[in-house]
């Protein structure tokens, strides 16, 4: 197949590393999905250095250190926005107003107001857009989506979302770890709850439904860190280390939701568990092919109890592109390419990501939940959720 080569830009390189990793791998795993053939045609960093490294290696066109230059080149199609959150409105809203489509990652925004105007804006263009919520791309997850709108687990009444993870090296734990964009307010927004929590409560609105308001908790361990450029020099942190959430869904079921960047010996411990009349389901994000299921019968009550089922046959969603009947084919790095393979295909399309995909209305509505959660901390009262207009 002649395949229409569409040209990539991305700004960021960190996480950004993965999503060049996906456009890569996109059209060997998806080549029924698409026509087109992702082609790297620029990248964006502020070390010129380091960025340049990083087009040699993985092979793009070429390199720009301010982002205007990259969104405005003739050859970028699409942007993909892999920056930290203060360069999200800017970037995508531009990339948008030119004619692009854009995937941007999460957090959308570092608040939801600057989320909905990202949403708002960008939609006002017609082009199309995501928010880069890949855990939506897990066969587990999608599984699970279909168990609980199908009606198997009966109603709904409780779901519990944790997320901890330690993140970079010994973890943020560690006091004398740098103060880095993620502990300042000015550049990320809010602390654990966007930069881990964001996808916690993106599962459960994409698998449950909607939040209608909520009670929050939060604590900030490390208060001060040292500065990167100064090490012998601290500085404020000004967003949570851990965050606790009561929830309130629209159908009536209750849940929890922590989210902590500061335990230690975890590593991705996203772990979602949905109760239900009829039956319940729990998954963990550090073994991600894996579902527990429990489906009521009381023909044999003591048999009754959680089976463990790898979502990695045919049967399963997504598994057909990939090694299915393989015990652990799929993992972190195939999230992203299903996640900008559905991307991609509702580009061609010229369709909406939704429901599959996260919209920027999605990431805004998560930006939302954030918002309040952190905000009840503060003033210690439930908050309604109340997302404006599409």
């Amino acid at each position: 197949m002649n395949r229409k080569e569409i040209g990539i830009g991305l700004i960021g390189y960190v996480i950004g590393k993965v999503h060049t990793h996906a456009w890569l791998n996109l059209t060997q795993f998806y080549s029924d999905s698409t026509t087109m053939s992702p082609k790297l045609a620029a990248v964006c960093g502020r070390n010129e250095k380091a960025v340049k490294s990083f087009a040699a290696q993985y092979g793009y066109d070429r390199v720009y250190t301010d982002w205007k230059e990259l969104v405005k080149d003739p050859n970028v199609e699409i942007l993909d926005d892999c920056a930290p959150p203060n360069l999200h409105l800017e970037p995508c809203v531009f990339a948008a107003e030119l004619g692009k489509a854009v995937i941007c990652e999460k957090p959308l925004a570092r608040s939801a107001d600057e989320a909905y105007e990202l949403y708002h804006q960008t939609e006002k263009t017609g082009q199309v857009h995501m928010a880069g919520f890949n855990k939506r791309f897990l066969p587990s997850a999608m599984y699970a989506r279909d168990l609980v709108r199908s009606g198997r687990l009966g109603k709904i009444t409780h779901v519990v979302a944790t997320f901890y993870n330690i993140e970079a090296g010994e973890g943020y734990s560690n006091p004398n770890f740098p103060l880095i964009w993620s502990f300042r307010s000015q550049i990320g927004g809010h602390g654990a709850i966007s930069e881990l929590g964001g996808h916690a409560i993106d599962l459960m609105r994409f698998i449950v439904g909607e939040i209608v308001s909520v009670a929050g908790a939060t604590q900030t361990f490390v208060k001060e860190r040292p500065l990167p450029e100064n090490k012998s020099v601290k500085g404020e942190v000004d967003v949570e280390d851990l965050i606790v959430g009561c929830l309130r869904f629209a159908d009536g079921a209750i849940g929890n939701l922590t989210v902590s960047w500061l335990p230690v010996s975890t590593r991705d411990y996203l772990v979602l568990e949905i109760y239900g009349t009829k039956g319940s389901l729990r998954f963990n994000f550090e073994r991600p092919v894996e579902l527990e299921l429990y489906i009521h019968d009381d023909k044999d009550f003591a048999m009754n109890g959680f089976k463990t089922i790898l979502c990695s046959s045919r049967a399963h969603p997504l598994m057909q592109h990939f090694w299915p009947d393989q015990g652990s084919s799929y993992g972190f790095e195939q999230t992203f390419v299903s996640e900008l393979a559905h991307f991609l295909s509702s580009f061609e399309r010229s369709e909406s990501v939704e429901p599959l995909g996260a919209s920027f209305y999605d990431g805004y509505v998560t930006a939302l939940i954030s918002d309040e959660l952190v905000s009840s901390a503060k003033d210690g009262r439930w908050h309604d959720i109340s997302p404006k207009g599409r």
